[in-house]
């Protein structure tokens, strides 16, 4: 099953939160289940937020309502799903060349580096969301990987 999903609700996010390009999830009233994580593509003042899939599916958005955005938490089935690869113990790192790494260490958050334009790791620090990651990676100033990442989904 390509899917990532909980039985409980994790943490609602406000527009105040999320920037366009952010990875959430939505969740359905009607069925008490998250959609796959998709990427937020417009935020109207009005509490409506369009989602996407992936980049092909520009086209065809989803329409939801802010109260049923829900941050992503990290764990590494999420980071697997992103196209992240399991290293040694308990690190992780992108395959796409980002030069982002987590050390897990079995908390509710993730300790992530990234590598700098001096070729220095630099700590972004303990991160829970998939959202605040993406933002803490716009903040580096030193940052100078592409991360932007599209789901692929999780093996079962």
């Amino acid at each position: 099953v390509m899917e990532y999903r909980k039985d409980k609700r994790t943490k609602n996010l406000t527009l105040r939160d999320i920037h366009v390009g952010d990875w959430v999830q939505e969740w359905s009233p009607v069925t008490e289940k998250y959609d796959p994580p998709t990427k937020v593509m417009s935020i109207y003042d009005d509490g409506d937020v369009l989602l996407i899939y992936d980049d092909k599916h520009r086209l065809t958005p989803n329409e939801a309502r802010i109260e049923n955005i829900d941050a992503l938490p990290i764990d590494g089935d999420l980071l697997r799903g992103f196209g992240f690869e399991k290293l040694c113990g308990n690190f992780y790192y992108s395959k796409n060349g980002t030069s982002v790494m987590a050390q897990d260490n079995q908390l509710e958050v993730m300790d992530f580096f990234c590598i700098d334009k001096y070729g220095e790791s630099t700590s972004l620090g303990d991160i829970a969301y998939m959202h605040e990651l993406q933002q803490a990676l716009h903040e580096e100033r030193n940052f100078i990987g592409d991360f932007n990442i599209e789901w692929k989904g999780i093996e079962r």
